[in-house]
């Protein structure tokens, strides 16, 4: 555990050199968001870090030296490290949850334009590979952070499904796998999901079809992964009659027939209606065969 604490520390440290040494005239920079954000010249700001970093560098601290300088300097990837680091200890999910935000949220705080999709993908992979575990990579959290994000920033190949693209095992993007049940969980509906993707589904009729369309491209790859594999076939199967998927769909359906008909958005509610019937029939002739 010591080796181990040491490699997050330089981590840390040569994230803080890292910042010290940027150049603090230049706008929109890590620096210069971090020294906003604290109301500082980002010249002294820099300096502090330097001096920080250099401090840091002189000895073995302990885990809560570690985080608190990681977090104080807003490196959210490296809170991440440290907070994983000490799970087996002692869990603080409110920091998992609230560093994920900053790593994945469709907004900055001082109002300059998000990142492009292509690097939250990037970011999204990266924490998967360093973080296989659902503490850190939470898929209620990064679902519903990635979701809120496709609605307001909607991706170049459009807002629904995106997200179920990127992170299902099919796309490749993601390793470890994410499983297709896992996934499920969180499009399923409010029964099913977490207190992040509930409060999405609890949202207006537009937020509900738009994540029914995530659910359509779910299942749809699903279903063409189980169709290729029988271990997937045999759990998609267990899982269909676990959870009752059937019906989850026949309440999406109804809900599509009545008063998901009548929303601001009605005009994906037809489709949505016979892709779900199309699947729901799918699925049951899987499960009596």
């Amino acid at each position: 555990e010591q080796a181990q604490l040491a490699r997050l520390q330089l981590g840390v440290v040569l994230e803080l050199e890292r910042l010290g040494a940027a150049d603090p005239a230049v706008p929109g920079s890590a620096l210069a968001a971090l020294a906003a954000s604290k109301g500082v010249p980002a010249s002294s700001l820099a300096a502090d870090l330097a001096s920080q970093a250099e401090a840091a560098a002189g000895s073995l601290l302990e885990l809560t030296a570690v985080f608190k300088l990681a977090w104080d300097a807003q490196l959210w990837s490296a809170s991440l490290a440290v907070l994983d680091f000490a799970a087996p200890h002692r869990a603080y999910p409110e920091y998992v949850d609230f560093a994920l935000q900053q790593l994945l949220a469709p907004a900055t705080a001082d109002g300059a334009a998000p990142a492009p999709w292509s690097e939250v993908r990037a970011v999204v992979a990266r924490l998967r590979k360093a973080h296989p575990t659902d503490y850190v990579f939470c898929l209620d959290t990064i679902c519903a952070l990635l979701e809120r994000r496709a609605l307001t920033e909607p991706p170049a190949s459009g807002a629904s499904g995106a997200v179920v693209s990127l992170l299902s095992p099919a796309s490749g993007a993601v390793r470890p796998d994410v499983s297709w049940g896992g996934l499920y969980a969180c499009y399923a509906g409010t029964h099913h999901c977490g207190r992040r993707m509930r409060a999405l589904w609890e949202e207006s009729p537009a937020t509900q079809l738009h994540l029914l369309g995530s659910l359509v491209t779910l299942l749809r790859g699903w279903l063409e992964a189980a169709r290729s594999s029988a271990d997937e076939m045999r759990r998609l199967v267990s899982a269909a009659r676990e959870l009752a998927i059937a019906g989850d769909l026949d309440a999406h359906i109804v809900r599509l027939g009545g008063d998901l008909a009548s929303s601001p958005s009605a005009d994906l509610a037809p489709r949505l209606h016979t892709d779900l019937r199309d699947l729901r029939a799918a699925l049951s002739a899987l499960t009596r065969s």
